[in-house]
């Protein structure tokens, strides 16, 4: 049996959006005109300003992707931020070019850091390393 792209990008929501709500946090699939694949609501990220957290998902970080992200955050004034979550290895340019309000995380790299943390918490961290630059060995 084939797997369709849409079905794939489904599983990759489903995926995300358990490990958030599992992180303490609520996620919604968005409907498919809205531009973004994740809406999520936590009373930990208002702290820091970031309700609703709007979530992309693309398979691979590519500079264009980062700016749809940037204008997802420009579409929707009430979501302070963008989540870009991506499967294969990032490209460094877009690396560089994803600073607050995009957030670009791999998916491996944020289920790791909610092992040890809330949802929240990793995305608190994620823009704090955005805004401010890593943090010193």
């Amino acid at each position: 049996m084939r797997i369709t792209p849409a079905a794939a990008a489904r599983a990759f929501a489903d995926v995300l959006a358990e490990a958030i709500e599992d992180g303490g946090a609520v996620a919604v699939q968005a409907e498919a005109d809205d531009g973004y694949d994740l809406g999520v609501w936590s009373d930990e990220l208002g702290a820091i300003a970031s309700n609703p957290l709007l979530v992309e998902l693309k398979i691979s970080l590519s500079r264009q992707a980062v700016r749809q992200a940037r204008g997802l955050a420009e579409e929707h004034p009430t979501a302070r931020a963008v989540l870009l979550v991506y499967l294969d290895p990032a490209d460094p340019a877009a690396l560089r070019d994803a600073r607050f309000p995009v957030l670009a995380v791999s998916l491996s790299e944020l289920l790791a850091r909610m092992r040890n943390a809330s949802f929240a918490e990793a995305v608190r961290l994620l823009r704090s390393q955005s805004v401010h630059g890593p943090a010193a060995p």
